[in-house]
């Protein structure tokens, strides 16, 4: 199919499915959906597994709405308060207990990276893992950033999709964009039975939210 639209996601976009994230899992499902019935192809490497199969890391709630406000009211006179303000806020999440993935988690996350038939995995190949060094030591990115570009410039991809990660400062070698709707008249409102664990999941009051950041990784 010559206008098939090829499109490389990174773990944020899985992510924002599996944890039903307002404004944001409506569109990513219309873009498996698109996928299912043959309009979309996925890409994503294999890192992206690593990236997503683990809980929410202790340390990445925002500071309450009063902590932000006070640190408004004095910061101009006092820089330094915001970074000691945040490090005292992350120190005292970090004795949190770390919860493990429930059940209904790995299965939803086995069945997306390895049920969807519309999904390709990258494998981190030495071609792609020498041009992710590249793209780290020319643009100073993280090494699992760089391989997701080093991977989706190698694929030939239209777009390599995310939310929130700063890909910016390769925007000049491949298209980077926010996630959106592929149907013309916006959601696709489709019965997709491969999807339906994933793309309606249970309320997540009930299980740890999943890791939205990328694994920590030594410098």
């Amino acid at each position: 199919m010559s206008d098939l639209l090829k499109l490389y996601w990174d773990s944020s976009c899985f992510l924002s499915v599996l944890n039903g994230e307002a404004g944001r899992a409506d569109i990513c499902k219309d873009i498996l959906k698109n996928g299912e019935l043959g309009n979309v192809r996925i890409y994503t490497s294999v890192w992206a597994v690593v990236e997503v199969v683990r809980p929410k890391k202790p340390g990445m709630a925002p500071m309450p709405s009063w902590a932000e406000k006070a640190l408004t009211s004095v910061e101009k006179d006092h820089p330094e308060a915001r970074n000691q303000l945040e490090m005292l806020w992350r120190r005292y999440q970090s004795d949190e207990v770390l919860p493990k993935l429930t059940a209904s988690q790995i299965s939803k996350i086995e069945g997306m990276f390895f049920g969807w038939k519309f999904l390709t995995l990258i494998r981190i190949d030495q071609e792609i893992a020498k041009r992710a060094v590249a793209i780290q030591r020319d643009y100073n990115m993280k090494a699992g950033d760089s391989i997701h570009v080093a991977s989706a410039i190698i694929t030939g991809v239209n777009e390599l999709q995310r939310w929130d990660r700063d890909f910016e400062k390769v925007g000049h070698l491949l298209s980077v964009t926010d996630p959106s709707y592929v149907s013309p008249a916006g959601p696709l409102f489709t019965t997709a039975s491969s999807l339906a664990a994933v793309a309606d999941p249970e309320p997540p009051s009930s299980e740890p939210p999943l890791a939205s950041e990328p694994v920590p990784e030594n410098d």
